[in-house]
Formats: structure tokens, C-alpha cells, sequence
């Protein structure tokens, strides 16, 4: 193979050529393994290339080259090698991210959020969140194939929580949050941008972010009506929710964390108790404290003996080596 820097970025300016040089040239799925053995940034870069060139052909031949090309692009962002190579490299990414948080594809906009979050950090989480559009493409399985409620938890979790961190994140929310709920033309707006504050506050869970969700809640309480938002974020249930509903579902979860926080330095639960209740809590959308107190100690339960059982097989195994 290729060992040299120049002889691999010559190997991907040749495949850029040779499938740009004229109409219907076929991207093989060998030629894409040739550019993610050179692993460059040019290699990743054109990655990236293909998949906004091809993705929206009708050609079958096309689609399945451009999904290749996506797949290949984010397990390499995936690897340490791949997060060296960005973060080395971000400017030349950035274009990329740029155009991806604008895409009808809501898992593109999703992924630029968190390439702004993790490499430009407060001011990327800002142009993140007022990029991302209003639109009913989130949830729409031709835009998107990432549950949508599981993409808000994991951008505040693992992005905002662990890159940022949520007392330098707080004021952005609180900022969206206190934006005028209505446009001068008395419409709602920023439907997205103040459904993932909500929720990263409610991930927050301190008593600063429940005091902004409070804020917010009274403030929608002198609203006339509220626009629907169910179809944005796609909760399993069967009553219709507004923001000022999204955003009491975030105070109960953070009360109910806080109760959690309150009887593990009690003793009265474990550590295991307390980390799956609180991020099956996180995971839920639309239960108040009843209903979600419920659904996150049966699913902890449950994932607790699952983890049991397993550790009780595999020393079970081990023994009879």
C-alpha cells in the first residue's frame, strides 16, 4: 500500500478526478476502502464530498455510494485516530458542518451540532442551536434515521455535559429561553432551539436550571394558546404536548433526580439504583412525576438484573476454564 503522505493524497485527488471527469461515472465500493486506508484528512474530506454529491441522486447506484460514504466518514470521526486528525484539522471540516446543519437530513443537522459543540464550544453551541431549522423533517424516516429524542439526550449528556459543561452552558438556555415566545406577527418560533435547552437542563439538573425551567413554564402559563410539538420530537403517548408541557416534564425530571441524589446520601439506594433511574429519567420525554417515577425504576430494575445475570455467567465461564 500507499506509505507516503503524498502518494496518498495522490491516490484521493486521482479518485476525485477519475468520478468527477464526466456523467455517470460509478463510485465503486473498493475505491472507497482505497481512500479510507490512506486515512487523511483529504481521505475523510472527500468522504464528506461524495456523500453531499451523491446523497441526493435518485440513482440507486448513487444512494448506495453515498451512504457508504457517510458510514465510513463517521465511524472514522469515531476512532481516536479520527478525533486526532479533526481536531488538528477543524478549519478544513468546518465548511462541511457549515452546510450539514442546514441539510433536510436531521441527522446531518444533528451531527454539525455536535461537531460545533465539541470544537468551538459556547460559541458553537449558540450557532448550533440557532442554525438548526423548524421544519417537520425531525422524526421523518425519509430525513432521518436516529430517534430524535435519543439525539437531544445524547448532544446534552455527552456533548454539552462532558465537552462544556453545564454551568458554562446554563446561561445559553436561559438566554433561548427567555426569548419572546411569539414573533411579531404573534407566531411561535425557535420551536428546536428551546426544546433542546429544555432538555439540557433538565440533564443539568441543578437547582439554577430548574429555576430557569420555572421561569419558563410561568411565562407560557400567559399565553393564549400554544402550538402542538408533538410532531418535533415524536413522544410515545397519547395526548398532545406544548413547550410549556416539554418544559414541566424537565422540572419533574430534575425534582425527581434531585430525590434520587437525597436517598443515595441517605443509603437508601445504590449507586446502580441511582445512575440507571436517573438516565432512564433522562430518556423520557413526556411523563410526569407519577408515571415517569414508574418507568424509570422498572427500566432500571430491569437492566440491573440483565447486568447481574450477565457477570454471574461470565464468572460462571471463566471457572470452567
Amino acid at each position: 500500500g500507499l506509505k507516503t503522505d503524498e502518494g496518498k493524497k495522490a491516490l484521493v485527488a486521482g479518485l476525485r478526478r477519475y468520478h468527477t471527469s464526466r456523467k455517470n461515472v460509478k463510485v465503486m465500493e473498493g475505491e472507497l476502502g482505497y481512500i479510507q486506508r490512506t486515512q487523511t484528512m483529504e481521505g475523510l474530506l472527500y468522504f464528506l464530498e461524495l456523500y453531499e454529491r451523491l446523497s441526493p441522486s435518485d440513482h440507486p447506484s448513487d444512494k448506495a455510494a453515498g451512504s457508504l460514504a457517510i458510514v465510513a466518514a463517521m465511524e472514522w470521526l469515531g476512532t481516536d485516530a479520527g478525533k486526532k486528525l479533526v481536531k488538528a484539522n477543524y478549519k478544513r471540516i468546518k465548511p462541511f458542518v457549515n452546510r450539514f446543519l442546514i441539510r433536510d437530513n436531521c441527522d446531518d443537522r444533528w451531527w454539525a451540532v455536535q461537531m460545533l459543540v465539541n470544537h468551538e464550544g459556547l460559541s458553537g453551541l449558540k450557532d448550533g442551536l440557532n442554525g438548526l431549522k423548524d421544519d417537520m423533517n425531525y422524526g421523518q424516516e425519509e430525513h432521518a434515521n436516529n430517534d430524535v429524542k435519543m439525539m437531544i439526550t445524547d448532544i446534552c449528556k455527552e456533548d454539552v455535559g462532558k465537552h462544556i459543561g453545564f454551568p458554562k452552558a446554563r446561561d445559553v438556555f436561559k438566554t433561548i429561553l427567555e426569548l419572546p415566545n411569539t414573533n411579531a406577527k404573534g407566531e411561535e418560533y425557535g420551536f428546536v432551539k428551546r426544546i433542546v435547552s429544555i432538555r439540557c437542563l433538565s440533564a443539568d439538573a441543578s437547582p439554577e436550571a430548574k429555576a430557569i425551567l420555572q421561569k419558563y413554564v410561568k411565562s407560557r402559563k400567559k399565553m393564549k394558546k400554544e402550538s402542538i410539538v408533538d410532531a418535533l420530537i415524536v413522544p410515545q403517548h397519547g395526548e398532545d404536548m406544548t413547550m410549556g408541557d416539554v418544559a414541566r416534564v424537565g422540572v419533574d425530571i430534575i425534582d425527581y433526580v434531585t430525590d434520587l441524589r437525597k436517598q443515595g446520601a441517605a443509603g437508601k439506594l445504590n449507586k446502580d439504583q441511582i445512575k440507571w433511574r436517573t438516565t432512564y429519567a433522562g430518556y423520557s420525554f413526556d411523563r410526569r412525576m407519577k408515571a415517569l417515577k414508574g418507568f424509570a425504576e422498572s427500566r432500571a430494575a430491569k437492566k440491573i438484573k440483565r447486568d447481574a445475570a450477565k457477570a454471574k455467567a461470565k464468572k460462571k465461564g471463566a471457572k470452567k476454564k
